[in-house]
Formats: C-alpha cells, structure tokens, sequence
C-alpha cells in the first residue's frame, strides 16, 4: 500500500472508498472521515479536488490521460513523480498505466487521503524543492499545479534534479487568456510561450508546447546544460548576495546560450545592475540582447520602462506596444504597456492595466496601480472590482491597499464603507500617517 511520511493505515481497495464530509457552519471547511475512521480538515476551493467533494477546478482525469500517451511506453516502465498529486486520482490513473509512482504534494490532509485513492503509490507530504529520492525518476507530470505556485521555475528547477538526465516531462495548464477570472488561489494561468521558457530555463529539452482546447500542454526531456547550470547558480548567488558572481554568470549566458536562455539571462542580469544602482549598465545590457534579438518581447517591454524612467514617453509607448503584439499574454509585457500609456496620459491605460491584472490577480505591484488608473479616468467601480478581487489572496491586505479602496468608495459616496476600510488600514499599519489622516478627515466628515 501508499506510504506517507504523516500517516499509515490498513490496506484498502482503490474502488469503492467513501470519505464522510461534515461542513463547518458558515464556511468552506469541513471535517473529514478517512476510511480509517481518522478525521482530518479540509478546505473545499480552486487548488484541490477531494474525492465525494463539490469542487471549483476542473476534473482532473482526461489531463491525466494526456500525460499518459506523452511519458510513453519507456518511462511508465519506471517511476513517475506525480508533482502536486493532491488527493491520489491522477496517481492511481499513472499506477494502472503501469508506472511506480511517487505523489508529492505540500497538503497534509491531500496526502492523507491520497494513501487511500493511491494505495500502491509511495506519498510524500512535503514541498516539491524538499524532496529527496534514493534514485533519480524516469518521468514526471504536473497537471494543473504551476498555476498555485510563488515560483514556477523555482519549482521546475527543483522537479529537474530529481530525474535522470533522458527522462520524461508533462506540464498541462490552464490557458490564459486577457479576459480571464482566476478564482483563488490560483496565481495565473499561461501561454505556450511562457511554459516553453519556464521549462527550457529549468533544463528541459522541448518535445511539444501548444494550446489544447483550454489547456497548454507541454512536454520535454531532462538534459544537461551548461547555460541552464550557468542560470541556477547565478540566482543562488542572488539568493545569498552575491550579485558580482551572479552577474558574471548571466553575462557569459547572455553573449553564448541559445536564444531563451540568453534573453532570461539578460533580464537577470538586469534586475542585479538596477539592484546595484547602475541603471546605464542595465540598459547597455538590454541593448545588447535587443541588437542580438530585435524581436524578443521582454527586452523590449523592460527597455520601456527605461524610457519612461527617462521621460521619453513617446518612444516607451511605442517599445511596450510592439513588445504586447509579440507576447498579448505576458502580464510583464502588459504592465509595461499599461506603464507606458500611463505616462502618455492615454484613455487606453486603464484597459491596459486590467488586461495586466486579470493575468496576475494576486500581485498586488499590479493591483494597486491597475485601480489607481481607473480612478484616474473616472471608473470607481472598476477600481474597486479590482481591489476586491485581489484582496481574496493572502497577504494582500495591507494598508495601502485599503487606504486605495476607502478612496475608491469615498468616490462612490459610500463613506461607512470608506470608513472600515480606514480602520482596516490603521489596524493594518498603526504608524501610517496616511491611514490615519483618512480615518480622521471620513470620522469628522
């Protein structure tokens, strides 16, 4: 049967199992009884399915099958991990496909019940950069998981030294789309262009990445590459202060790696210059990758934001509009762009800036200036469409965001509203002259 580093119980037969839901009053928790009469909590939303459970993602199982057919006979010989497994379906599908499968998933109580819907699989509760094998896999899937995740290539990263260097890589995502509604906790959604960078800069060989129906698939094999060891480790020096080593290590990518590597190392590499202050230095480096690459959207878009920075409005707009032609889907391309109009006063910002928004909900360095611009063109109802939205995620009530949605229901003239949203902001940062400003002017209103 399964094993979990959390939990053992009895072997039990995959079909057939009950689990027993008692919902706590008022809420989306409910109590669960597991098969072995061990009651454990969960929460019913957008990140897991919980077999017997109503859920608000999508089944889970054709996605399944896909990885299946794109692993192939030679890695389902041998083990698959099953990367942010949930509660065990996918894995059950990848055992009777005739793989060993290991489950890693971060929830305690996902992998508790997962024991029992996976009762051949091995289960580990613990964050994918945790894991530790005896043996490198043969393959891994994850299906509907980088959409939840801080750092998907971070995490992509960590997948990749856990295979072998040949094995197998399924990536299936919701497709983004400018229009879209995330529900939280989902962070985004993605495009086949951003699967394919996320995987060829965590050292995976592309198969496939395209869109298919309302999902990006992708496939790919693990290699071994300099360039990519190169990029690693230079954001490990980052990670410790390091910048000189880092930076030496993207500007060695950036002159030699293939085309998306080079252009990821040059953005590193320009986010440790304007860490250092050397604003010129960063822009010689985007103009470098630009003269190599005229036509990749990042550079371009980040090149924009320089302008902006150097009052040249007319030229910033016309760097983020070309670069959001090339890459529609790119929420960094897309906050440049709104950036840009922004700062030619265009009526088209506040547009700009909800098409950024939809694609990183949760963002509050988007959040905060997408609703100030549409108070700014006279929208309040928009703004405040947008701070709620992001307000759902965690830690997104800070004080500037309810100082910003008292304003924006201060223009709607509900003051009460404005007023709680005042006391939220204070309560949130009791030093914020701003805040306490606010409350003051709406308390003597």
């Amino acid at each position: 049967m399964a094993s979990t580093t959390d939990a053992h119980a009895d072997a039990l037969p995959t079909s057939g199992i009950h689990l027993e839901f008692a919902r706590l009053p008022g809420s989306t928790i409910f109590d669960v009884t597991l098969p072995s009469g061990e009651r454990v909590r969960a929460t019913r939303n957008r990140e897991r399915v919980f077999p017997g459970l109503g859920t608000l993602g999508p089944s889970t199982n054709a996605l399944y099958e896909l990885a299946i057919e794109e692993l192939g006979a030679e890695a389902l010989a041998g083990t698959i991990l099953d990367l942010g497994a949930g509660c065990g379906l996918g894995a059950q599908q990848l055992l009777e496909a005739g793989a060993a499968v290991i489950a890693v998933d971060a929830d305690a109580t996902a992998c508790k019940v997962a024991v029992f819907f996976a009762a051949k699989a091995t289960v580990i509760h613990a964050p994918i950069e945790s894991v530790v094998l005896d043996a490198l896999a043969d393959g891994a899937v994850f299906i509907d998981v980088l959409g939840f995740l801080e750092s998907p290539l971070g995490t992509l990263r960590a997948a990749r030294k856990l295979l072998r260097p040949g094995a197998r890589i399924v990536v299936a995502e919701p497709l983004a789309y400018p229009a879209q509604v995330l529900i939280p906790p989902a962070r985004r959604a993605t495009s086949p262009a951003e699967l394919a960078l996320f995987l060829e800069s965590a050292g995976f060989a592309l198969l496939r990445c395209a869109a298919d129906g309302g999902v990006v698939v992708a496939s790919g094999v693990a290699i071994e590459d300099a360039s990519v060891d190169s990029l690693v480790r230079g954001a490990n020096h980052c990670g410790s202060g390091d910048l000189v080593a880092a930076l030496k290590l993207f500007d060695v990518v950036a002159g030699e790696g293939k085309r998306s590597l080079a252009v990821q190392a040059a953005l590193d590499s320009v986010d440790v210059l304007v860490a250092q202050g050397r604003g010129d230095d960063a822009c010689s480096r985007l103009l470098a990758i630009l003269r190599r690459f005229p036509d990749e959207p990042r550079p371009l878009a980040a090149l924009s934001q320089f302008m902006v920075a150097a009052s040249e409005y007319t030229e910033a707009q016309q760097l983020a509009e070309k670069a959001s032609r090339l890459a529609p889907l790119d929420p960094g391309v897309l906050v440049a762009l709104a950036i840009a109009l922004d700062s030619t006063r265009s009526p088209d910002a506040p547009a700009a800036w909800r098409r950024a928004f939809n694609l990183t909900p949760q963002s509050m360095e988007v959040a905060l200036p997408a609703a100030t611009s549409a108070m700014e063109h006279a929208f309040p109802l928009l703004a405040e469409r947008i701070l709620l939205r992001s307000m759902e995620y965690a830690g997104n009530t800070l004080a500037d965001a309810y100082i910003l949605r008292a304003r924006v229901r201060m223009a709607l003239g509900r003051n009460e509203d404005a007023s709680l949203d005042a006391r939220l902001a204070v309560a949130s940062d009791p030093q914020s002259p701003v805040a306490r400003a606010l409350l003051a002017a709406l308390e003597a209103a």
